[in-house]
């Protein structure tokens, strides 16, 4: 019962003397950033292993380790070797002894490693602390916004040549685009509707009606058009390696500036005029960027069965202030089901801006279809263009500065060797002069000068845009 009684006295006494000694080591860490210049004092002091032993017995508290034992038997050799007793007042007084025993301890350390251990253990957490926060850190996400787009536009075409139509206008619009974009850090999703009035929407819909004697009655009318312009959904993911994304859904690919001409690679070379060369594809795509390189394949298709479709592939380059891309397009899936000839559609691009508004660019495609197939195979389809047949189409543009007048000014020129096959009596040059300007935060208007047919037939048109956003 006594030696139970007696450890237990004893685990106590330990217990009180090593929280008291944890207070005291706290209490003393601060000091232990004090300038070590009192560390020389330590040389000497005779009286001071009481006071030794106790800032190593807290010190080896604070630490969590059992060094105690090892700083006991140390202090003897460190009074031994202590210089004369008289220096031994100015340590002797208890309240300085925070003060000094932390430098005098440094020295002592050198023979005991624990001590050395003891004092930086209070100051290491407070240092690393703001360095952490200094080399990494942590970049802001963007936040995730929406935002309501939409327009309301009205297009005009006007030919100016006699073209043997008796119209006031060529062609005409009123349409409306509503739709939202939302995007976060790594998702980015979009969707457009297109609204036509019946006027100018679908035409000639028939719809069959029965009377009440069973008779069938066929009528032509015009209808609204509403249609899902643009819808897609993109991921991304960013890297050590570069930026990765991938996206589905209906999307534009638009390699045009002024509108005219271009985009070889995607819309077939027989559609022209007035802002006439984007493309929708029905596609899924991937995207990897790195450094100046940015670069896309998607497969898209022509039927929800993906019997038809094609491959595409783009690598853009960006230097400086000039721009290089080189895209390629080939129906490589209409093979799969059908008796089909492949065309294959390489085209090139680039651009150089001197200034934000002065500027060259260009465009050139090789475009050309096999001629190996029987096309009068029951399960074969037309071809994109005639069997074996190849052609080059290029244009060359600038932008030329108006001294703030004009948001953009272009002039382009077009050569197509052999345009007359897929438009009638069409010469092989066409030009196009084109201009934007803007109206506040919410009014742009687009106007064009085109030749059609011919060089001579001058064709005039224009685009008026006003949008909510």
């Amino acid at each position: 019962m006594n030696h139970n009684f007696a450890k237990f006295a004893a685990a106590a006494a330990i217990t009180t003397s090593l929280f008291a000694s944890n207070v005291f080591a706290q209490d003393v860490a601060p000091a232990a950033e004090a300038p070590v210049a009192a560390a020389p004092a330590a040389e000497a002091p005779a009286a001071e292993s009481p006071v030794a032993d106790a800032s190593t017995n807290s010190a080896s508290s604070s630490t969590g380790s059992a060094t105690a034992a090892p700083e006991a038997t140390a202090a003897p050799e460190t009074q031994a070797a202590s210089a004369p007793v008289e220096e031994a007042p100015a340590e002797t007084p208890v309240a300085e002894t925070p003060v000094a025993e932390a430098p005098v301890e440094a020295p002592v350390a050198s023979a005991n490693e624990t001590s050395a251990e003891a004092a930086p253990a209070a100051t290491a957490p407070v240092a690393e602390a703001p360095k952490a926060e200094t080399a990494a850190p942590e970049k802001p996400k963007e936040e995730p916004a929406f935002k309501l787009t939409g327009n309301v536009q009205a297009q005009a075409i006007k030919a100016v040549y006699d073209n043997d139509a008796d119209n006031t206008l060529d062609n005409s619009f009123l349409r409306a685009n509503i739709g939202g974009k939302y995007t976060s850090g790594d998702f980015e999703a979009v969707i457009n509707i297109r609204i036509f009035s019946p006027a100018f929407g679908n035409k000639n819909v028939t719809d069959v009606t029965v009377d009440q004697d069973g008779n069938v009655k066929a009528t032509k009318t015009a209808q609204d058009k509403i249609s899902a312009d643009t819808y897609y959904a993109k991921y991304k993911w960013n890297s050590d390696f570069g930026n990765f994304s991938t996206q589905f859904g209906r999307f534009r690919t638009d390699w045009t500036v002024a509108g005219n001409f271009g985009t070889y690679v995607d819309v077939h070379l027989s559609k022209r005029g007035f802002l006439a060369r984007d493309y929708q594809h029905d596609a899924l795509g991937i995207g990897y960027d790195v450094g100046v390189s940015s670069f896309s394949l998607l497969l898209g298709t022509y039927d929800s069965k993906f019997d038809t479709g094609y491959l595409r592939a783009e690598e853009t380059l960006k230097l400086g202030d000039a721009k290089i891309s080189a895209a390629y397009r080939g129906n490589v899936l209409d093979p799969i089901q059908h008796t089909a000839e492949v065309t294959h559609r390489i085209a090139g691009r680039a651009s150089y801006y001197l200034l934000k508004n002065l500027g060259v660019y260009g465009e050139v495609a090789y475009i050309t279809t096999g001629d190996g197939e029987d096309l009068t195979a029951a399960n074969a389809i037309k071809p994109e263009y005639a069997q074996g047949t190849d052609y080059t189409p290029f244009f060359v543009g600038l932008e030329i500065p108006t001294a703030g007048i004009l948001n953009s000014f272009y002039a382009e020129l077009e050569y197509f060797k052999d345009r007359d096959e897929l438009n009638k009596d069409a010469d092989e040059l066409a030009w196009t002069v084109s201009l934007i300007k803007k109206f506040g935060k919410h009014s742009k208007i687009q106007l064009s000068a085109y030749s059609e047919n011919e060089i001579a037939d001058v064709a005039i048109a224009a685009r008026f845009t006003a949008s909510i956003q």
